[in-house]
């Protein structure tokens, strides 16, 4: 519970499959003790004012135990799912059944175009999401990866959210593993989970071409090599789309062409409610051979900067004190899309301050085509406040 049992998923995956495989060799003394111990860690995520070890009363916070749109969810779901299929507990499997599945679907099919609101860091969590649904499959008959079209979307979201170099990807929110947003072993997994699991034969013919060309042609760390075994495809080629807007996000990706000297940019106005998103409502990235403009957290020290003094958006200041944008709060964008990758979108990012007397309304317009930006802003602020265009270069 140190870390608000993030690690109790794989944990007692390994348990469980290891009791289930090698069942022949294990002592019904191990089989005591190790079920014991399963079924208390299933039990305390679940009952977290409850918990105990050793008869020892052992609460924690339980975070986001009720939160389907969170990495943690998905640990809490695996050592579930895995110790009621190893064990055929029926009170875990009907708790999966009746509420932290359908949490899940219903969470999911109410965000189109895939992706998620942790952002580009923490979402490749959803490579453990999709592997769930494949496990579940596998052991049920239900798919709940087709039941709504996130998997599938999430495969033109991180295909569109990848630079036209191949080598990196949009750096929205946290970016704790890696400042810097290179694309890793992380990334081709989940894309392999998603072309695995996706009956859209276009969708999957899309992925292999991305798999085929990222600069990860291969999983480069041992731990993570048994996921080159999900088939990668051949052959495909890329969308033919030029503009991706995944509303669900609230994210906007566009490319002149798909080349790789291609100009590229991401712009975000959508949900801003969970921890590892950044306030960065507004904010735009430009990339054309490397980055042209992009957020200062990628070149800090632990890519967790959030606030709005980082971010490519105005910075609204009150007695020097720089105003923040509030969580939760959901912006808006309308796009309007032109030809050859052009549009011009339109984005009300008023309810980004709350109410706020210092920021009263923003509005802000990207027109962008023949590889030029250009960038507007509407705003109308409380005396005192003090408005700066902010643009983070290299």
């Amino acid at each position: 519970s140190g870390d608000s049992y993030l690690e109790v998923g794989p944990m007692i995956a390994d348990l469980s499959l290891t009791l289930h495989v090698c069942k022949a060799r294990v002592t019904s003394s191990q089989r005591t003790r190790w079920s014991a111990y399963a079924e208390q860690a299933v039990w305390n995520v679940w009952h977290p004012g409850q918990a105990s070890w050793g008869g020892r009363s052992h609460p924690w916070s339980g975070w986001s135990t009720s939160n389907p749109g969170n990495n943690y969810y998905y640990s809490f779901v695996e050592a579930t799912m895995y110790w009621a299929l190893a064990s055929g507990n029926g009170t875990w499997m009907t708790l999966l059944r009746s509420n932290k599945l359908p949490a899940l679907q219903n969470y999911f099919a109410a965000l189109p175009g895939g992706g998620s609101l942790e952002g580009t860091g923490y979402g490749t969590s959803h490579m453990r999401l999709f592997s769930l649904y494949q496990t579940w499959h596998d052991a049920t008959g239900a798919d709940l990866g087709n039941a709504n079209s996130h998997v599938t979307d999430s495969i033109y979201y991180w295909i569109h959210a990848t630079v036209p170099t191949l080598d990196r990807f949009a750096p929205l929110g946290d970016q704790a593993r890696n400042s810097i947003p290179e694309l890793y072993d992380y990334h081709r997994r989940l894309m392999l989970e998603a072309r695995y699991i996706s009956n859209d034969t276009v969708a999957r013919d899309r992925a292999s071409w991305w798999l085929a060309n990222i600069s990860v042609a291969s999983m480069s760390n041992g731990f993570n090599r048994r996921y080159d075994l999900l088939p990668a495809g051949s052959g495909g080629s890329p969308p033919t789309e030029l503009l991706y807007h995944a509303k669900g996000t609230g994210t906007l990706f566009a490319r002149s062409d798909w080349s790789r000297t291609a100009m590229w940019l991401a712009f975000n106005a959508g949900a801003y409610n969970e921890s590892h998103a950044h306030q960065d409502q507004g904010g735009f990235t430009l990339f054309a051979n490397d980055w042209l403009a992009v957020t200062e957290n990628i070149w800090s020290h632990s890519g967790i900067q959030q606030g709005t003094e980082t971010h490519n958006v105005v910075r609204f200041e009150k007695g020097g004190q720089v105003i923040g944008q509030c969580e939760p709060s959901t912006s808006s964008m309308t796009v309007t899309p032109g030809t050859g990758g052009a549009f011009s979108a339109n984005a009300n990012l008023t309810p980004a301050y709350c109410g706020s007397s210092a920021v009263r309304s923003w509005q802000r317009r990207l027109d962008f085509a023949q590889r030029k930006l250009t960038v507007r802003d509407t705003f109308s602020l409380g005396s005192g406040t003090a408005a700066t265009f902010q643009i983070n270069v290299p």
